[in-house]
């Protein structure tokens, strides 16, 4: 691909991911607020609103999918906005506060930058970006939950059920090898 495609699209899913940050620490920060990991976060720290967070973050995801519809085209912005969905709706909204599967189904959301880099350059969605996709699907909740045994009581504290929370470290580190 040439260099302004290549730039639009890495920054047109960089405003997207930044977005999904941005709405993610928005709907957590009650949450974060109570875990040493993320305490000193700007919105439980109280150093950003609440409300001019969740403006930045709509602002971001609408300007990754303007900047991409208008210069890559309409599959790429259609999926990096689904990844802001998803993320958020999906993940940090739903499944986080309710199942332990909240990681393995929520990588969904990080694996799909190379779907979007394949469909800025060819418009369709093939089995190569699919490979890519599941390559880093199956990476990030071993990650993840490596964090999550490290963190554990801090997760309990909150509320979260993650993995080594409701089934222990040695279901956890079977889980990761599995994957």
């Amino acid at each position: 691909p040439g260099l302004w495609l290549t730039f639009i699209t890495l920054f047109g899913t960089a405003l997207a991911a930044a977005s999904s940050s941005v709405l993610n620490n928005v709907v957590d920060r009650r949450i974060d607020a109570v875990m040493a990991r993320t305490a000193g976060r700007p919105l439980p720290s109280g150093a950003v609103s609440a409300v001019g967070a969740a403006v930045y973050g709509v602002l971001l995801g609408a300007a990754s999918f303007v900047l991409m519809a208008l210069y890559v085209n309409i599959l790429a912005a259609s999926l990096a906005l689904f990844t802001v969905f998803f993320y958020v709706g999906i993940y940090t909204i739903w499944l986080k506060r309710t199942t332990p599967m909240c990681t393995s189904i929520g990588g969904i959301a990080g694996a799909l930058p190379p779907v979007i880099g394949w469909a800025a350059v060819a418009n369709n969605v093939a089995l190569a970006p699919l490979l890519l996709f599941g390559i880093l699907y199956l990476w990030q909740p071993p990650h993840f939950w490596a964090l999550a045994i490290v963190r554990k009581e801090e997760y309990r504290e909150a509320g979260i059920p993650m993995l080594p929370v409701v089934k222990g470290d040695r279901v956890t580190k079977r889980q990761m090898l599995l994957y």
